[in-house]
């Protein structure tokens, strides 16, 4: 089942206080110019990121950041949808990340989305550039927004119950 962005945000809201102090508790909207000059191995990047950071403390995972670009061939999506399943069996032994094996495997997962949306659009950043203006804009948008908002509000991958 899947919950409207809106349900989402309204009980975010509610849960911290109402609309501003849940907008205090959010980073900077992204600038859509700067977004659409991201390459395909920073968007992989962020949303690495984001996945790793939910249910850890932040600070580990930024510290250990330059670990993950290593390890994760600088999240660049076509050499890493080409590594073979040792490859990925390898980083769950690897020191210089965080050793999750569901995690590390959405890596291999959303590197193979941002190809196939990249191999239509040339960049993933304007396949979704498209499904933005295709589509229904406001959902594409909040998704980003939830995105990059994910870590401050994360629940624990797992936890296995509704936080409404």
């Amino acid at each position: 089942m899947t919950v409207p962005f809106k349900t989402i945000r309204a009980r975010a809201e509610k849960r911290k206080g109402g609309p501003k102090a849940l907008a205090k508790l959010l980073p900077p909207k992204p600038d859509p110019k700067a977004l659409a000059k991201l390459g395909d191995d920073r968007i992989l990047a962020e949303m690495s990121k984001r996945v790793f950071c939910a249910g850890f403390a932040w600070s580990v995972i930024e510290n250990k950041w330059s670990g993950f670009e290593k390890a994760f061939l600088g999240f660049k999506p076509g050499p890493l949808t080409l590594q073979p399943d040792e490859f990925w069996d390898d980083l769950m032994k690897d020191t210089r990340i965080v050793r999750n094996g569901a995690k590390i495997m959405s890596v291999r997962a959303n590197a193979a989305f941002v190809r196939e949306i990249a191999k239509e659009h040339l960049r993933w950043i304007e396949g979704v550039g498209h499904m933005v203006h295709q589509s229904a804009p406001r959902t594409v948008l909040e998704s980003i927004d939830a995105l990059v908002a994910l870590p401050h509000d994360a629940p624990r991958v797992g936890a296995g119950r509704s936080r409404g």
